[in-house]
């Protein structure tokens, strides 16, 4: 339940079920949530019998609206009732507190436990940055805490932190060790209290989250823990390390959307992480979301082959076989490096049909290869590559239809879809024609390089036949006359 639920219900229980006990855990729940809930803390000191207690209840509220009338009555009645004279409107400083309370303050021993209290801070609002003029003084402060608690003095150090956290509300260094120091003393709620005016006032430090997500941890509200720990995943400053922390944090716990979300809101931060943008993908496809992890796959491919998650990527890239982008589409120099195949295939060939023996190639065997590569590339084009750049365009190619979109939820998460594109295609027709051009280039350039084997399968006869090395030309040279 949600702070201002339990605050009702707590009210409930007190007014109309007359359950004190009840109506008190309750509304210790509520304020644990919401501490500046001031009639949460006014129907708090109504379940609480010891006059002191009720005071400081009393004192919270006030401290959140010093105006608040009931309060102010009620506080005048408990000190005429004790006998006392203080002041009913005064905040408390930070030193007379310091100097008056202590650990066990404002706690039912059988009731309550772990109730927000404010022993050493006010709430007030304190700035991110400095002012020039009051970075001596933190130094100041700073050293006046070391001098204090090297005298075991641990109070007086922790009220020289509480001074710096009053001119920078989130200074690594005094709320670390203030909060540190604060909870060996069992004042939890005074270090969540320092912890959360620094996260209130938009802290970029991720140390603090840390901290806070420790303490909400330690409290038992996994709920705000959780959710501080989605909030660091955005912060700007929050490193590949923190970013790693946090997702294994949820794939333990097996909640890998929340590990989705993280990835979500910092990934861009690191583009150049393979491991990281792995792991992403990973996660995406166990989520069923296989279009969307395809193109995590292929940022991680780009990056490098060399590294182990570049390798597995490219397993995955293959087993997945997305469809072609437009760069890939429209790509002349992919449709003439697939078309150098067929000349290296007919080099090959051309070679061995002249005996294995490149010098004896001849005008017609190296134009047969020459004539393999433009045959290639037309039937290619024909083909898988009928969207190239410029030459769709030049033929007057169309932008062909979108594909059909999934026929059901299953087909939607078990099946790359191609991505749609907007390259004009030439037109089927024409693609027919050019396959047929290209396929009898390819027949002409066959028979040109392949010719000896060709003729040796028409007429037996020519394989009695011998063809002279190039040693006996040589040597007939040199006889002749």
């Amino acid at each position: 339940m949600d702070a201002r639920t339990l605050f009702r219900e707590g009210v409930t229980a007190i007014r109309d079920e007359k359950d004190l006990n009840r109506g008190r855990d309750l509304l210790v729940q509520s304020l644990r949530l919401d501490p500046q809930n001031e009639q949460g803390w006014l129907w708090l000191s109504r379940t609480i019998s010891d006059p002191q207690k009720r005071l400081q209840a009393l004192e919270r509220a006030l401290r959140i609206n010093p105006n608040n009338t009931q309060a102010i009555q009620l506080v005048e009645r408990i000190q005429a009732q004790m006998g006392t004279a203080q002041t009913t409107r005064s905040a408390v400083s930070t030193t007379e507190m310091l100097a008056t309370s202590t650990p066990a303050a404002f706690q039912d021993e059988d009731h309550i436990e772990h109730t927000p209290e404010q022993t050493y801070i006010e709430h007030k609002a304190a700035p991110l940055k400095p002012r020039p003029a009051d970075q001596s003084r933190i130094q100041d402060l700073l050293a006046n805490a070391e001098e204090r608690l090297a005298a075991q003095d641990t109070e007086g150090a922790i009220e020289q932190w509480v001074r710096v956290l009053d001119l920078q509300v989130d200074h690594e260094e005094a709320l670390g060790k203030a909060v540190r120091h604060l909870s060996r003393l069992k004042y939890l709620d005074d270090a969540r209290e320092l912890v959360w005016r620094a996260l209130d006032a938009n802290t970029q430090h991720p140390s603090i989250y840390l901290t806070a997500i420790d303490i909400a941890r330690v409290q038992g509200d996994e709920g705000i823990s959780d959710e501080l720990r989605l909030k660091l995943a955005g912060l700007p400053t929050a490193d590949e390390k923190v970013i790693t922390r946090l997702v294994e944090y949820f794939i333990k716990r097996d909640r890998r959307p929340d590990a989705i979300t993280v990835f979500e809101r910092s990934i861009e931060r690191f583009p150049k992480n393979q491991a990281l943008l792995k792991q992403y993908a990973d996660l995406l496809m166990e989520q069923a979301r296989p279009n969307d992890a395809v193109a995590i796959y292929e940022q991680v491919a780009q990056l490098g082959a060399g590294t182990q998650a570049g390798k597995e990527a490219d397993k995955k890239l293959l087993a997945l076989a997305p469809g072609l982008g437009d760069k890939e589409r429209g790509s002349v120099i992919l449709a003439v490096r697939e078309a150098a195949g067929f000349g290296v295939l007919a080099l090959l060939m051309a070679w061995q049909d002249a005996g294995l023996n490149l010098l004896a190639l001849g005008p017609a065997r190296l134009f047969g290869v020459i004539m393999s590569i433009v045959g290639g590339y037309l039937l290619i084009t024909a083909t898988s590559s009928a969207q190239q750049q410029p030459l769709a365009t030049m033929l007057g190619g169309v932008v062909p239809p979108a594909p059909p979109p999934p026929k059901n939820d299953f087909e939607a998460a078990t099946t790359v879809q191609a991505p749609p594109t907007q390259l004009p295609q030439i037109t089927l027709p024409l693609r027919l024609l050019i396959g047929a051009i290209g396929g009898t280039i390819l027949i002409i350039a066959l028979y040109l390089v392949f010719s000896t084997s060709i003729n040796l399968t028409r007429n037996p006869d020519f394989a009695d036949v011998r063809i002279p090395t190039i040693e006996e030309l040589l040597n007939e040279a040199e006889v002749s006359p």
